[in-house]
């Protein structure tokens, strides 16, 4: 001991008589205790940062994500970070949407932070399970509104990644799909970024979809690449109408770019053996291809056939993105001469239609002309209506121009009616009692909302055999589900009426008839001619 009390040349002498494994234990040890140590003292802070962080976590994702989410428990240490248990985004009254995790364990990228000068911290999401119900408007999770903060954000990049493929299970379909992702968001520069590819676990095809973009300065850039896609499989993600089943196949790579107000895009998608049919329509419509390329602002329609029953329709055109259409529409039938060619051209966001055609009609002698220029301003939501600029239907003994607006608030009028005798020329009853020598002319009008309107006509006749000059005005309104003659009016006689109809489940609802009348002395011999038999007298009458 007092050797070893001497100076430092006695003590390095001291020690190198120590053997040479003790040593070497006797340091691992040292290091082992401080290691472990340490890890202990990284542990308890970590408890602690979960602690105090769990709650206000919590409570900020539950009020974004619309449900209520809970971490599960503290699972201990990883590499550069820790891991949490179990955690889950429950399903709610109004959603029974819900995500359930089996693990997330949060690191810390040192060399990461150390190239980007800010901190990077990367969420691993592992075992992530979703279990989706379509609603009613065709979503499949309702999102809340969270709460406004004065604070700015963190300068940190937030990453994360699927270990393992999420599995996402569309409940009201019975659809099961797999998703592998990753992606980053910059939190001060308000930037996202990823990489998704969708895929069904029991078919080959799926999706693949490259996204970045802002939020603060509203900028996005969108890459889809489809490998042969079932169409059909797409159905459950899409909001269609209901009943409508949709079969095909898609291929391409289509890039869709937004940026200062501006869309762009690139690339070629093609449809192969499309077909549509249920839902609205009553026959189903088909195409062996459907072709779009696209090129910075200008889409290309390549020219493609369509089938729908007896109708056949070609279409091609062009669209120059945020600024301008040329598409057109050309329809025919088989073994019929009816044609209808739509032109659809003009500025992008107040586009003009252009319809031309004849088309027949059961029980009309003629085919019915069509002839009309609409516009449709459509980018201000308190401007989206149709603007009947000229609509024209003519056929022998009917001409009828229309003009106005249809929309939320309509107001469509017709600038000229005119029927006269080759209308009713192979209808002897009418051709008896309107007679061919005078027409009927009047206007019709229509106003409020396009989906319950307000229906205005007014009709009369100079001269007539029955009842002379004789003019009426009639009405139908669909919200109050009234039909009624306002008034009939002739020297001969005075009459209105009102009828309570409603059009409910695909039939006419009617209920009692409300009327009154005033029949002037009228000469009974007017009668003759339409009942086949001389009539001589006078007849007065009036009632309710």
């Amino acid at each position: 001991m007092r050797e070893l009390q001497g100076p430092p040349s006695r003590l390095m002498r001291a020690a190198r008589r120590i053997p040479l494994p003790w040593l070497l234990i006797g340091s691992s040890a040292a290091a082992g205790f401080a290691v472990a140590g340490g890890l202990q003292l990284l542990d308890q802070s970590a408890v602690r940062l979960v602690s105090q962080l769990r709650e206000p976590l919590q409570a900020s994702l539950s009020s974004s994500l619309g449900h209520a989410v809970e971490f599960g428990p503290y699972r201990g240490l990883r590499p550069w970070g820790f891991a949490v248990g179990p955690s889950e985004a429950r399903s709610t009254a109004q959603d029974p949407s819900s995500l359930q995790l089996d693990e997330l364990q949060v690191r810390f990228n040192p060399m990461a932070s150390l190239r980007q000068w800010r901190p990077v911290v990367e969420l691993h999401l592992q075992g992530l399970e979703a279990r989706l119900h379509r609603q009613d408007d065709g979503r499949f999770w309702r999102f809340g509104t969270p709460s406004a903060s004065a604070e700015p954000l963190p300068d940190m990049d937030l990453r994360f990644v699927f270990p393992s493929p999420a599995r996402v299970e569309l409940v009201t379909t019975g659809e099961r799909l797999l998703l592998d992702s990753r992606g980053s968001v910059q939190l001060r520069q308000a930037r996202f970024a990823g990489v998704g590819r969708l895929r069904w676990a029991d078919r080959k095809g799926g999706v693949q979809v490259d996204v970045d973009g802002r939020w603060a300065q509203p900028e996005l850039a969108l890459t889809t690449r489809l490998d042969d896609l079932d169409l059909s499989r797409l159905v459950p993600l899409i909001p269609l109408p209901q009943g409508l089943a949709v079969s095909g196949t898609a291929r391409g790579d289509l890039g869709v770019q937004w940026r200062a107000g501006e869309l762009k895009c690139h690339g070629a998608l093609r449809l192969n053996q499309l077909e549509l049919r249920g839902g609205p329509l009553p026959q189903s419509l088909q195409s062996s291809e459907v072709g779009f390329d696209c090129l910075q602002d200008r889409l290309v329609v390549r020219p493609s056939a369509f089938r729908s029953g007896s109708w056949r329709a070609r279409t091609a055109g062009v669209v120059r993105l945020n600024r301008s259409l040329d598409l057109r529409v050309d329809l025919s039938a088989d073994g019929t001469k009816d044609r209808l060619t739509l032109a659809l051209d003009g500025p992008w966001s107040n586009p003009r239609w252009l319809v031309d055609g004849r088309l027949s009609v059961p029980q009309w002698p003629e085919p019915l002309q069509l002839k009309g220029a609409f516009r449709t301003p459509w980018l201000d939501p308190e401007r989206r209506f149709i603007q009947v600029t000229d609509a024209r239907l003519e056929a022998p003994g009917l001409r009828v121009q229309l003009a106005g607006r249809l929309g939320r608030n309509s107001d469509l009028r017709s600038r000229e009616l005119s029927l006269s005798a080759p209308l009713w020329q192979s209808q002897p009853a009418l051709k008896r009692i309107l007679g061919e020598a005078a027409p009927l002319t009047g206007q019709l009008r229509l106003t409020g909302p396009f989906i319950a309107p307000d229906l205005t006509l007014e009709l009369q006749q100079g001269r007539n055999l029955l009842l002379q000059d004789w003019r009426l005005r009639a009405g139908w309104s669909l919200s109050e589900g009234r039909l009624a003659l306002d008034r009939f009016e002739s020297p001969l006689l005075q009459a209105s009426a009102e009828l309570p109809l409603n059009w409910r489940e695909g039939a006419v609802q009617l209920g009692d008839l409300q009327a009154e009348f005033a029949l002037q002395p009228f000469p009974l011999a007017r009668l003759s001619s339409l009942m086949g038999m001389p009539v001589t007298g006078h007849l007065s009458a009036s009632g309710r």
